[in-house]
């Protein structure tokens, strides 16, 4: 295998600088995750949760940023060049985002009225754990 890889490997990465220059471009940051947010917002609602979904984005930490970042694409650095937001009304306790990694897209609830509720209602869905999508 390493006759085969070691050419084209050196061409791509001739440096350690090379390579850690590659993991620094793949870590999530506030502004490249929603940068990746694509999303045309038909009304003030979706407008609104669209809104607060940037806003919560903007509050996380680098390990919450990367948590969030692997429950919307399944993978906790920057490998997708895009994240599709599409706006559903479920509301009550049907009001759940719904993610589909493989796409990627979100399927954000437009009925949240308000940061507080968005806030306490994703973080206490990211903290549940059974989100975990690792394989022991």
């Amino acid at each position: 295998m390493r006759t085969v890889v070691q050419s084209p490997l050196r061409m791509l990465f001739p440096s350690m600088a090379s390579i850690k220059t590659m993991y620094s471009n793949l870590k999530p940051t506030v502004k490249k995750v929603c940068d990746l947010l694509q999303a045309e917002p038909q009304n003030k609602q979706e407008d609104t949760a669209l809104r607060l979904l940037k806003q919560y984005i903007k509050s996380r930490s680098d390990k919450d940023l990367a948590d969030l970042l692997h429950f919307l694409t399944g993978s906790s650095v920057l490998s997708v060049s895009k994240i599709c937001v599409t706006f559903t009304s479920s509301s009550g306790f049907g009001r759940t985002p719904v993610v589909h990694t493989c796409g990627p897209t979100l399927e954000l609830p437009s009925t949240y009225t308000a940061y507080r509720e968005f806030r306490s209602e994703w973080d206490a869905m990211l903290a549940s754990g059974y989100l975990k999508m690792d394989i022991a």
